[in-house]
């Protein structure tokens, strides 16, 4: 019998992921999610990472349509304004990674050819976890079963499943390696039970939460340049 996430574990994943690093790391789970690796780059388009997005951060009503068009994606590190709009995928990832300079010590990027190719620096881990942090006084802390929980939202799971099994599903779909995991993930934290439960989540009452949390009155982020001018105040915090 097939079992699924609870909503309040769902919730409570979303409490411990806010503020846990700086919100463009999405895109480098994103990336990761394409494939990305020291020894195996990535080249992107603007819409060809559409599908790795909406499974990181795609919200949908039950008939699997997006909420709004303003409210079609959720960034779970964004402590505020969270929600982006539905054409986020075209001025999200390639946006942050062409504009803004929170990447450029963690990626070689080549526009040389079509698209964009993304290379890891060879220093890449050191320099996630410095430019990826919070804030100077806050390192990357993100726990990895809050964040297990949330990429797998939607996925049902074997009755013999129990929560290493999410997070083993996460870190397989997301090609993450022991020192990836090891830098960027707590393993210490663990998800309130119970963790299961035999019904998917509703998803009425998924958006509804979602919107308690992030009403709609708050603008959405509407393009990848508020990004990257965001960042850009960070990085001169952060330099050394």
């Amino acid at each position: 019998m097939a079992k699924y996430i609870t909503l309040p574990t769902i919730l409570w994943a979303i409490e411990q992921l806010r503020d846990s690093c700086n919100k463009l790391f999405v895109d480098l789970l994103i990336l990761k999610h394409e494939g990305l690796s020291p020894d195996h780059p990535v080249t992107i388009r603007t819409m060809s990472t559409e599908s790795a997005a909406r499974r990181l951060m795609g919200v949908s009503a039950a008939d699997g349509t997006p909420v709004d068009s303003d409210h079609a994606f959720f960034n779970p590190f964004a402590p505020n304004a969270p929600w982006r709009h539905v054409g986020y995928p075209r001025s999200g990832t390639y946006s942050t990674l062409d504009r803004s300079k929170t990447f450029s010590r963690v990626f070689r990027i080549d526009k040389t050819g079509v698209g964009m190719t993304v290379t890891p620096t060879d220093n890449y881990i050191e320099s996630v976890k410095n430019d990826l942090r919070r804030s100077v006084k806050r390192p990357i802390d993100i726990p990895i079963v809050a964040m297990s929980i949330w990429t797998q939202r939607y996925d049902s799971f074997d009755e013999s499943d129990n929560v290493e099994a999410v997070v083993g599903r996460f870190r397989d779909e997301y090609n993450l390696t022991e020192e990836e995991t090891s830098a960027f993930f707590n393993r210490d934290i663990e998800a309130p039970e119970p963790i299961f439960g035999q019904e998917p989540i509703r998803s009425d009452a998924f958006i509804e939460a979602l919107f308690s949390l992030a009403p709609r009155e708050v603008s959405p982020d509407h393009g990848g340049a508020a990004e990257a001018e965001t960042l850009g105040r960070v990085d001169k915090r952060l330099q050394p």
